[in-house]
Order: structure tokens, then C-alpha cells, then sequence
């Protein structure tokens, strides 16, 4: 029988209980710490020699054409003293902000930790999900792809993971599967009481779908369509005009609110 080693977790996640076992570690990218770190030092020092030159050339031109001479020579390498500085800082903060940012996924949920101490996320809290994929192409050539997962639990406590973390589609793409059972449920409650269900730009109840301020009764929609990153709403017989659509990283809990549309009426993925 083969066996498998388990997963070693960083030392700040030894306290880490109710979570389940660990699956996988997701550090931060060495780009957004190394590379931001050693930029900002040579930023600081090219600043520390800009600020040197220029009191040295001061002193120079002063001597030679007196004292005239002093703001005109200083004031540029100063100038440039002080952007290259900023821009060191700015580097550093960076370095700083994501050196120590890393998350680790359960089997029941997630744990988190950055500067500012280390953050529990059990899947059954998570009330909200919003996801964000955008690919960027620059004269029709792919250049990369944004992920952002932002996590809010009742009572307003945000997570939000992006980029700045390794495999951070294969994360977030595993926080989505798992998430998605607890909130299908709760919106099926919601559903089938009085209150319906609200998600950002969408309202479902018994009798309608809102999309923004156009009511859509459910014997009037001819299908749902997700495609091209929004959400669309095409009204049996009508035109082009007589739908409605939304941007899906502005609907939360997306997964969910899909399955349960598809009980609902009819969905196309495009």
C-alpha cells in the first residue's frame, strides 16, 4: 500500500485546530518579496548617492562660483534624491506587506496569515464569495490573468486573496468547490421562505429575477446565460433591449446561486 507523507505546515499554523487535516500550502510568490525587497534597496542606495553627488557638486560649484551657485546645483540631484527614495520606500512596504503571506487549506476550511496575526475561515462561515478572473491581452496576446477571491464571513470580516499567492487559481479554485454546498443550501432556505434571495445585482424570489431594476417573472425568461464574464437575462420573445445582465464578479456566492437557478429555469454557459 502506498503511503503518503503529510503535509508540513509552517510554524505559525501549529496552533491551528477544528480545521481538519492540512491539504496543501500556498506561500507568497518570491517575485512579490524578494524582487520588491531588493528593488527597494537599490532604490534607497541609488537615492543615498543622487544625495551625496549633490551636496558634493554643491560644495564644488559654491568654491568655484559662490555661494549663487548653491541652490542650483543642489536642488535637482535633491529632487531626484527624494523620488528614487520614495520609490525605495514604496518597494519596501511591499516586501514587507507580503513577506509573510500564507495560507494553508483544510479539509474544513482555511487558515491565513500575515503581519497582522493569523485568520481562521471555516467553510460553514463563509456567508460570502466573490470571484474575479480577468485575462489581459495586449494587442490580441495573452498576458496574464488577475484572480481575486474575497471571503466575508456575517459579520463583515473580509479576506481577500489575490496574485500575491502561489497557485493562487488552484486555491481559489478549491475554496469555491467547497463553500458552495454550505451557501447553495442557505439560499435554498431563502428561496422557499418570504425573504427570496439577494446577491449584489440580483434579486430571485418565488415569482421573479431582478437584475438591477428590471423585474424578469420566471414564465417570461426564456434562458440565463453566463458568458463572457457577466450574467444575462433574455426574456422570452423579446428583442435584444428587453433583457438585462450583470458583471459576475459583482455577484456573490456565483456557484451557488447557479445551481440553484438551474432548478429554476433554463441555464446556458457559454
Amino acid at each position: 500500500m502506498q503511503s503518503f507523507s503529510p503535509i508540513q505546515v509552517p510554524e505559525q499554523f501549529a496552533g491551528v485546530y477544528g480545521l481538519g487535516s492540512p491539504v496543501q500550502v500556498f506561500s507568497a510568490r518570491t517575485t512579490n518579496r524578494w524582487v520588491s525587497a531588493l528593488s527597494g534597496v537599490i532604490c534607497l542606495g541609488l537615492a543615498g548617492l543622487a544625495f551625496l553627488y549633490g551636496l558634493y557638486d554643491a560644495y564644488v560649484q559654491t568654491a568655484k562660483y559662490g555661494p549663487l551657485m548653491l541652490e542650483s546645483a543642489l536642488l535637482p540631484p535633491l529632487i531626484i534624491s527624494g523620488i528614487l527614495g520614495l520609490v525605495g520606500v514604496l518597494f519596501a512596504i511591499n516586501a514587507w506587506q507580503n513577506w509573510n503571506k500564507i495560507a494553508v487549506l483544510y479539509q474544513n476550511g482555511l487558515a491565513y496569515h500575515d503581519n497582522k496575526g493569523l485568520q481562521l475561515w471555516n467553510w460553514q462561515e463563509v456567508s460570502l464569495l466573490f470571484v474575479s478572473i480577468t485575462r489581459h491581452y495586449t494587442n490580441g496576446i495573452y498576458t496574464g490573468t488577475t484572480y481575486q477571491y474575497t471571503l466575508q464571513k456575517s459579520d463583515g470580516n473580509k479576506l481577500i486573496l489575490g496574485n500575491k499567492l502561489q497557485s493562487i487559481e488552484v486555491l481559489g479554485g478549491a475554496i469555491s468547490k467547497a463553500v458552495a454546498p454550505f451557501q447553495y443550501q442557505a439560499l435554498i432556505n431563502a428561496f422557499q421562505s418570504s425573504q427570496g434571495i439577494t446577491l449584489g445585482p440580483i434579486q430571485i424570489n418565488k415569482e421573479s429575477l431582478v437584475i438591477g431594476k428590471k423585474t424578469f417573472p420566471w414564465n417570461e425568461i426564456e434562458q440565463v446565460v453566463i458568458q463572457n464574464g457577466y450574467l444575462s437575462v433574455q426574456k422570452r420573445g423579446g428583442g435584444w433591449l428587453s433583457g438585462a445582465s450583470a458583471p459576475a464578479a459583482a455577484i456573490p456566492n456565483f456557484d451557488a446561486l447557479m445551481a440553484v437557478l438551474e432548478q429554476i429555469t433554463k441555464v446556458k454557459a457559454g
